[in-house]
């Protein structure tokens, strides 16, 4: 063998150990780059005193290599289909068209363990694993899904409106800063929040209301009156770094309780 034997090695390529173990894992990735050289034109290189293959030669070559690679990666496959569990995601989309319930607002399945992933796929199913614990999970967010679509033995409840005034979301006992961000209008018709950012710290929200929450679980319309309002004004810039180009901005937070509506709280925010 010319040019890649031990000997030479040119191009750092030696493939006399391929000639001694074959069928070595390891061998076959110096066969896919004699077929990709072969494919381009590029090997044997066109020098002087350098014999070239007729273009049937190279193609029969070439049809060799890529039968032989293709069988090494067919006996690679094994003999039984891995089973393969339903994602995080397909496992509550499933349950959202059985049960017709809401998954989005209320995410049962959010804590789940991360699915494995493999070439950036988590349906995967050699890599994906089952334990106890994952098992629990599902289960118990079945039992979650499934009491919120049926209602057994069980009178339907009453309609019931709440208000919130802008008194009711204040709950600052003092002002303990220089600058506050949430103001009563002096009319007392509205709560002046002046944050300017994309995303406030932590919810706005009637703090005595929130200790209770709604008496039970259910389909519930939520209604806010706001406006971007003060925008232009006379001060410097730099006094007031709000990016005036973000539009009006509104999140919602869904929260098993008030402890989850601290400052600078991000879970439960949809």
């Amino acid at each position: 063998m010319k040019c890649h034997d031990a000997d030479s090695e040119k191009g750092d390529r030696n493939f006399e150990p391929f000639l001694a173990q074959p069928g070595k894992a390891e061998h076959h990735e110096l066969l896919k780059e004699i077929l990709d050289q072969l494919n381009l034109g590029e090997m044997p290189p066109r020098k002087k005193n350098v014999a070239q293959p007729s273009v049937a030669d190279r193609r029969e070559m070439v049809a060799a290599l890529a039968d032989y690679l293709a069988a090494v990666e067919s006996s690679k496959v094994p003999t039984a289909t891995v089973m393969r569990r339903l994602t995080r995601y397909e496992y509550n989309y499933t349950l959202r068209d059985l049960l017709g319930v809401d998954t989005i607002a209320a995410d049962a399945t959010r804590l789940f363990p991360a699915d494995a992933t493999s070439h950036g796929f988590p349906n995967f199913g050699p890599v994906q694993a089952f334990s106890d614990v994952q098992l629990q999970h599902y289960m118990k967010a079945a039992r979650t899904y499934l009491g919120r679509a049926l209602v057994l033995g069980k009178k339907q409840p009453e309609v019931r409106r709440w208000t919130f005034n802008p008194k009711d979301l204040i709950h600052e006992k003092k002002n303990v800063g220089t600058v506050r961000y949430r103001v009563i209008s002096p009319d007392g018709k509205h709560l002046d929040i002046g944050h300017g950012k994309p995303a406030e710290n932590g919810p706005t929200y009637p703090k005595k209301f929130a200790s209770q929450g709604v008496p039970v679980d259910g389909v519930y319309r939520i209604r806010v009156k706001a406006a971007a309002v003060g925008r232009k004004h006379p001060y410097a810039p730099e006094l007031i770094p709000a990016d005036l180009t973000q539009p009006l901005q509104m999140g919602l937070w869904h929260v098993p309780g008030p402890t989850y509506l601290a400052k600078r709280t991000t879970e439960g925010r949809v």
